[in-house]
């Protein structure tokens, strides 16, 4: 939360430490979009309401999100992606019927896929988060899912610029991730001006005789 819309120095911020499922009272008055006036335990201030959602997507969110290590290390704005993909591609993480109808509205079948959490230690480079060296300001991040039925391990990968995603796409294979995997992601980065870094993804390349080689 901030005094104010300034968003270049950190001397209008506000002594709020908001967490994931934190909610915020949004009160109205003056429309400032994408910057709205907001209350939290008794503290009013600005907030930028790209990083809230509602308590309906908060259900889903924290449902994908399996457990609070992954809630802590992913960023909102890899969060609000998971959560529009998830929506986007009638995925469903794994709950109840009755709890399906709450956060979708409705009981229409859906494949259940969640975080895959065995990818999280605790350290932001689990999920493979990467800038452009340029400077610009664009970056991507790939986020480790796992089908909860199957176990089939797959990635998500979401382009930002400026924090707003411009692009994603789903890889069929990761850790290891398959060489042609690998090349498809890397021709979609190179359009925004960013690479993959071969090592971090432990890609292997199947040859001929059935043989693989990291």
């Amino acid at each position: 939360m901030r005094k104010d819309t300034t968003t270049f120095s950190d001397n209008n911020k506000l002594a709020v430490n908001l967490k994931f499922g934190d909610s915020i009272k949004i009160l109205p008055k003056e429309n400032l979009a994408p910057w709205a006036e907001g209350k939290f335990n008794n503290i009013e201030g600005m907030v930028n309401t790209n990083y809230l959602i509602n308590g309906q997507d908060y259900r889903l969110l924290s449902r994908i999100m399996v457990n609070s290590l992954t809630s802590e290390i992913i960023f909102s704005k890899y969060r609000r992606s998971i959560l529009n993909y998830f929506k986007n591609h009638l995925l469903s993480p794994d709950i109840s019927p009755e709890e399906q109808s709450l956060v979708f509205g409705d009981n229409q079948q859906r494949e259940k896929w969640a975080i895959d959490k065995s990818y999280f230690s605790g350290k932001l480079a689990s999920i493979y988060a990467r800038k452009d060296p340029s400077g610009k300001k664009t970056d991507f991040c790939i986020i480790p899912i796992r089908n909860i039925s199957s176990g089939l391990k797959q990635g998500l990968l979401f382009i930002y610029e400026n924090d707003n995603e411009i692009a994603s796409q789903l890889i069929q294979s990761i850790s290891p991730m398959n060489e042609s995997d690998f090349y498809t992601a890397s021709q979609k980065l190179l359009q925004y001006g960013l690479s993959l870094n071969r090592n971090d993804m432990s890609v292997i390349i199947e040859f001929g005789d059935g043989q693989w080689k990291k």
